[in-house]
């Protein structure tokens, strides 16, 4: 796969805002912990994670990597190939070699990380960090198997920052045994007293007001930013009352908080909030093409202004996304007031992606859009290139989406399912899907389609070691294929 075809954004290390509080402590704490295998930030969301390593980032001379994962990455080429793409801007000549094997479907993983590590060690000399933020969408257990593998052999040169709201299932405990582990939790990056008080210093509050204030928020860093956001909308209205409607469950802080903010804005922007939020990532131009606008930029340079949770993903302010826990509750607003308008917008999205043949995000919007010929339009193609790169796991979640009375019924999907099966091991199953799609091809005369489909199941035989089975229907293969079809 071309790097034109990978998500650049997903290199791109979040602009820190002019009035960010940079917080020392912890940042001298990541710079020390640089020469372990693994530094990892685990707290649930809005504790100002992404903020501090962006601050770090910028901060430090090391040389990094910053990876924003996705659910696109459950897939461990997927992944492989985005920490290759990484690595090589900043060490250009590296990973031509496994670059090569990521493009093989018959290279196993295992044998990638080996030539992976081993181009790390010779062509590698200065020590490096890979940021791994928001490993909390990464689900899958050969992505897990992967970063592990990497971590059980690490070259001493590389070092891994992982971010995320839930412990990732790896090996902590045999790495913090080992002194290999710094680990940074909810107790460290909680905001200390003196540091809301810093936070909120141009609302002029008393000492009084700061103390209840952190101890509502209990220093959750989402928390203190809508309250003073709420705060700052309401200046008639006494502090210490908004202070008290605080809860303790962080949840309904932000709900009660989110709907607050969201409501004290004019219903243009309230409009541009909700549609949007069916964007993963925006720029003015997308937010025009899909949304019918034509002033997106001045409504996402309005948003910034107001800090109403979107984040600049680059030093020229073309790319924004949403906090994630604040485009969490305008899509849920948005499917509760307008569903079939969000669903709508999500197709509109996955059509114009589509336009631009960036199949990939075309997909994930037809999927949100639960649009089954668009994600079907997107899976024809997608598949041929999947199948070749490797990209199976991605290739099955996106027919897992597809109802299965469809699939049933569709002979290419069936064999597209019978090779992501067949990579995962479910060799019946596999068999069960060239099986129907063979007899759906008869069924319709295509003579083509049924050679392949009994190639392979002849291959599957072949590998179970049922060599007269396979010999067989690769010979009904043959007497199938016609005189321009040749057999594999």
């Amino acid at each position: 796969m071309e790097n034109l075809l990978l998500l650049h954004t997903k290199f791109l290390i979040p602009r820190l805002r002019p009035d960010h509080l940079s917080r020392p402590r912890l940042l001298d704490r990541l710079q020390a912990a640089l020469t372990k295998k693994l530094i990892l930030l685990s707290a649930p969301p809005g504790y100002g994670k992404t903020t501090l390593l962006a601050s770090f980032a910028y901060e430090t001379a090391s040389p990094l990597v910053w990876y924003q994962l996705d659910p696109a990455d459950n897939d461990p080429k997927v992944f492989l190939r985005y920490l290759i793409e990484g690595l090589r801007r900043i060490f250009p000549d590296f990973g031509r070699t496994v670059l090569t094997l990521l493009d093989d479907l018959e290279t196993r993983i295992e044998q990638i990380l080996l030539v992976f590590l081993n181009e790390v060690t010779a062509s590698l000399e200065s020590d490096f960090l890979v940021i791994l933020e928001d490993y909390h969408c990464i689900n899958s257990s050969e992505v897990h198997h992967t970063l592990e593998f990497l971590l059980d052999h690490q070259p001493p040169q590389m070092h891994f920052l992982i971010s995320t709201r839930v412990d990732p299932p790896l090996s902590l405990a045999r790495l913090r045994a080992r002194g290999d582990l710094v680990e940074l939790r909810i107790q460290d990056l909680r905001f200390t007293p003196d540091e809301v008080a810093s936070f909120a210093a141009d609302l002029s509050l008393t000492p009084v007001q700061i103390r209840l204030l952190e101890e509502r928020t209990e220093g959750w860093a989402a928390g203190l930013q809508l309250a003073l956001t709420t705060l700052a909308q309401k200046p008639g209205q006494d502090a210490d009352e908004v202070i008290q409607h605080f809860r303790g469950s962080n949840r309904y802080v932000f709900d009660y908080l989110a709907e607050e903010v969201f409501q004290e804005q004019p219903p243009e922007v309230q409009n541009f909030l909700l549609r949007s939020s069916v964007l993963t990532q925006m720029s003015a131009d997308v937010c025009n093409a899909v949304l019918g606008t034509t002033d997106a930029q001045d409504l996402l340079g309005y948003l910034e202004r107001q800090n109403l949770f979107v984040v600049s993903l680059d030093q020229k302010r073309n790319w924004y996304r949403y906090h994630q826990l604040f485009r969490d509750f305008l899509l849920n607003r948005f499917h509760w007031e307008a569903e079939t308008e969000a669903l709508h917008l999500q197709a509109v999205a996955g059509d114009y992606y589509a336009q631009q043949s960036l199949w990939d995000l075309a997909a994930e919007h037809y999927m949100m859009a639960r649009s089954t010929d668009g994600l079907a339009s997107a899976i024809r193609a997608l598949a041929p290139a999947y199948l070749q790169s490797g990209r199976v796991e991605a290739l099955h979640r996106y027919i897992h989406e597809l109802p299965p009375s469809f699939v049933d019924q569709e002979p290419d999907f069936l064999l597209y399912r019978g090779h992501t099966l067949r990579y995962r091991g479910q060799i019946e199953d596999a068999i069960a899907c060239y099986e129907r799609a063979c007899t759906l091809y008869q069924a319709r005369e295509d003579q083509a389609k049924v050679c392949h489909s009994l190639t392979q199941l002849a291959r599957v035989a072949r590998s179970r070691g049922h060599y007269r089975q396979a010999q067989r229907l690769a010979e009904s293969a043959v007497a199938q294929a016609g005189e321009q079809d040749h057999a594999e």
